[in-house]
């Protein structure tokens, strides 16, 4: 890949190819790596930290002047960096480095030593420039450049070029003074395959982009950081309610029965059992408790043991207040239950189950389902973590007050009075577009039968 370089070093480099003049020149690596947590490590090989100018070739808009260093200092005083070699074809191989850092318990990224940060995984998919800075001067002396200018001090003048740009990937080796990891050139996801249209049960929009038309900032929550939290455990000042929607009093078991006779449809004579939950502005709540209904007799019975029956399933007549529709989940087997059918609203019923729509369509939600911000993202906007993102694995109330789980840990502490904000994700189900009031815009196909049951 061709990279721009600034007039002085192109001026440069053919007054050495014509061998007009000689002198000596240094070349420093400079490593910039872009953690997808938001943090910024720039460090240099060089044996003293360099702080690029803001002016000059650096300055906005100046060809190869690389704004990206402008105004920065890189470090040498660690962690350590040094590379492999790197070898540059015109073919569509993909570029490959290994980048080695050497660090000690006391060089750390926030309040995390840089090797336990490698070990948990906040350097996975980082992005990493590797710049090499051309220079006739690093001494601190008054100099003569190679157009007979007088100069002082380190050499800026010439600027730098782009050498290696790429995507972090396996960590190669970690142990207790170093890491190596394996950098490579991002035309290795040309090599992945990506299909126009991909039809699967789950919805195949990304959560809040065009297609899908969701406006995030509507269920984006600030808040505030309160005393006793950790890298891992966030206690803050979130009232959010209905963490996951419940019905009030006891669970009731879903009310069931069978159709009339000659009702056109043939469902096999057997036991069935049903499950329900309920859906709302903050997800989907837990399975009830579990009923079940044998289907059996027919006056006009089909092929293979059918019946001419439907199983029917009885709108719940007690919803939670902040419930706006319901799930339902039906098996041949207790325990087993899948997604059969959605409704917004609390009345009619479920009637129009089959043999084979009783299969693998999605199971409901655990007991123990982690909360309405889960998996969601949570943004700090002031404080040591200021700009940062992690992903929540947990939320629950206590005590009246929002307890956020980060997975992995942040990698400095949070203080009380930071600020955040926090967004709930979307697991592509019918019910969370539905809990969205975005239904209108699922696009998944969640009655595709499972490949065993393909004709």
């Amino acid at each position: 890949m061709k990279t721009a370089i600034s007039s002085n070093l192109a001026g440069y480099l053919t007054y050495l190819c014509d061998g007009v003049g000689g002198g000596s020149y240094s070349i420093i690596d400079i490593y910039t790596i872009y953690l997808v947590s938001g943090v910024t490590l720039r460090l240099t090989s060089w044996p003293v930290s360099i702080t690029f100018p803001t002016t000059g070739i650096y300055g906005g808009g100046s060809v190869g002047g690389n704004t990206r260093v402008s105004g920065q200092t890189f470090l040498a005083t660690g962690p350590f960096v040094s590379r492999s070699m790197l070898t540059q074809s015109v073919k569509l191989e993909v570029s490959t480095i290994k980048v080695e850092l050497l660090a000690t318990p006391a060089m750390k990224i926030g309040s995390t030593p840089v090797l336990a940060a490698i070990a948990a995984g906040q350097f996975g998919g980082a992005t990493v420039y590797v710049d090499r800075l051309w220079c006739q001067n690093v001494a601190p002396i008054h100099w003569t450049d190679w157009q007979g200018n007088p100069q002082s001090g380190f050499d800026f003048t010439l600027g730098t070029i782009n050498w290696f740009s790429g995507l972090m990937g396996a960590v190669e080796q970690l142990g207790r003074s170093k890491a190596v990891l394996r950098v490579s050139d991002p035309t290795m996801l040309l090599s992945s395959d990506y299909a126009r249209n991909t039809y699967q049960t789950g919805c195949g929009h990304s959560y809040g982009d065009t297609g899908c038309g969701f406006d995030k900032s509507t269920v984006t929550v600030a808040g505030t950081v309160q005393s006793g939290s950790t890298t891992a455990v966030i206690n803050t000042d979130l009232t959010t309610t209905d963490v996951i929607p419940s019905p009030p009093g006891t669970w009731a078991s879903p009310n069931l029965q069978a159709s009339a006779d000659n009702i056109g449809v043939n469902i096999a004579a057997q036991t069935y059992y049903v499950v329900i939950t309920y859906t709302g502005p903050a997800g989907e709540s837990p399975p009830s408790p579990e009923s079940s209904i044998g289907i059996t007799g027919s006056t006009n019975p089909g092929a293979n043991g059918t019946t001419d029956k439907l199983l029917q399933v009885n709108a719940p007549t007690s919803p939670p207040a902040t419930a706006t529709g319901w799930n339902v989940y039906v098996s041949n087997a207790s325990g087993d239950e899948q997604l059969q059918q959605s409704f917004i609203g609390f009345t009619g019923r479920s009637s129009q189950f089959t043999q084979q729509q009783t299969l693998g369509q999605g199971a409901p939600p655990p007991t123990n389902a982690a909360g309405w911000f889960a998996q969601g993202l949570i943004t700090f906007t002031s404080g040591v973590n200021s700009g940062l993102s992690a992903t929540v694995s947990a939320y629950q109330l206590v005590g009246g007050l929002g307890v956020v789980t980060v997975s992995p840990p942040l990698l400095s502490t949070p203080a009380p009075g930071d600020n955040f904000v926090i967004c709930p994700d979307c697991d592509k189900s019918i019910a969370k577009c539905t809990a969205y009031g975005n239904l209108i815009h699922y696009r998944g196909f969640p009655w595709l039968p499972t490949p065993e049951n393909s004709i």
